[in-house]
């Protein structure tokens, strides 16, 4: 899948319209369907829950269906609970995020996740772990966090031999963006999310 003028096409150049659902592999957002915590060992129930997910959300005979699904990398599983948390709470917050643990649930998790989705048909959008802060700005800490998250993401061979059909979401809920500047201003988009 890529782009062609104002239109998203598939390999063999047809427009593709995207209708789908965004789901996380966290336990709390799914009644701990697989278990109460974001660990090793509950790893293989979470998959399949998700590939009996991805098995009603594909099925067309019940009139409506999906073709896209939408990753969150969700903090429950990237951030080090051992590391202390720094400033506000919530999902904006990185001061917990560890890319060894990034680097884990890739190959544990998340890569399983998307090829069971991709086996049902549906293409995969990647969510960075949480959202954006408030504003973010060219260089600052949120950008230099999304820069190693995707650094990591997108070396992975998995996710390379399916450049297409897995598409990487480069942030949550942009709301404000700056310059390295500090400024506000139109080419901060492109510096930001372009460099």
């Amino acid at each position: 899948m890529h782009v062609d003028g104002r239109n998203i096409v598939d390999q063999h150049g047809d427009k593709v319209v995207l209708h789908g659902v965004m789901d996380t592999p966290n336990p709390y957002f799914n009644g701990y369907r697989w278990g109460y915590q974001a660990n090793d060992d509950n790893i293989n129930s979470c998959i399949s829950y998700f590939d009996k997910l991805f098995s009603g959300l594909t099925d067309s005979s019940q009139g409506a269906y999906c073709n896209v699904f939408r990753l969150h990398l969700d903090p429950c599983w990237t951030n080090d609970p051992s590391k202390q948390q720094i400033g506000a709470s919530g999902e904006q917050n990185i001061s917990q995020f560890s890319t060894e643990r990034l680097k884990k649930y890739m190959n544990l998790l998340y890569w399983p996740l998307m090829k069971k989705a991709m086996d049902h048909g549906l293409y995969v959008v990647v969510r960075p772990p949480g959202v954006c802060p408030g504003s973010i700005q060219v260089d600052d800490d949120y950008y230099n966090y999304l820069m190693t998250v995707w650094d990591i993401v997108s070396q992975n061979p998995d996710i390379q031999k399916y450049a297409g059909q897995i598409s990487l979401e480069l942030a949550n809920e942009p709301v404000t963006v700056k310059d390295a500047n500090g400024n506000n201003v139109p080419n901060a988009l492109h510096d930001f999310f372009q460099p």
